[in-house]
């Protein structure tokens, strides 16, 4: 079950069912790159500044559709390609986003600020690349789920 947390600013706390806040970054600034990706990109100053910067997108396409970590090996967000697109569905390059992992937060390590994810026990997460500007016509920033699996 996907649980609600209010942040202001960066979320770096590790809750039940919050494994925490991975990533701020950028979309992929080809429609076949990866994306930008570290810890604190944004602050609350510059987020707002980020999002004058950027179209409003409308949704977003994320490659792979599934993440794969085996116990005791690392991955980082910034494998991820995340092509952002406007409502005329053309591509916007360098969207701002986070990446962040919900669900069971004992089987990952994410501990530093390198925004590493060891695999600690087999099972799955959610991972979830949210924009962070208000998205096409003054909707939510748009989100994408995809399973996060730590295999044996």
């Amino acid at each position: 079950m996907l649980r609600t947390i209010l942040c202001i600013g960066t979320c770096i706390w590790s809750l039940s069912g919050w494994a925490g806040m991975l990533a701020e970054g950028r979309s992929s600034v080809t429609e076949d790159a990866t994306i930008e990706a570290g810890w604190r990109m944004y602050t609350l100053y510059t987020g707002p500044e980020a999002c004058e910067k950027s179209s409003p997108i409308a949704h977003m396409e994320v490659e792979p559709g599934e993440v794969r970590v085996r116990v005791g090996e690392t991955w980082e967000p910034k494998q991820l390609v995340v092509r952002a697109f406007d409502t005329q569905n053309r591509f916007v390059p360098a969207a701002p986003l986070t990446v962040s992992l919900y669900e069971d937060s004992e089987l990952v390590d994410i501990r530093g600020s390198d925004s590493k994810v060891r695999g600690v026990r087999a099972g799955w997460m959610l991972l979830v690349i949210q924009g962070i500007c208000a998205g096409a016509s003054g909707q939510d920033p748009p989100k994408v789920e995809i399973p996060f699996v730590v295999v044996g």
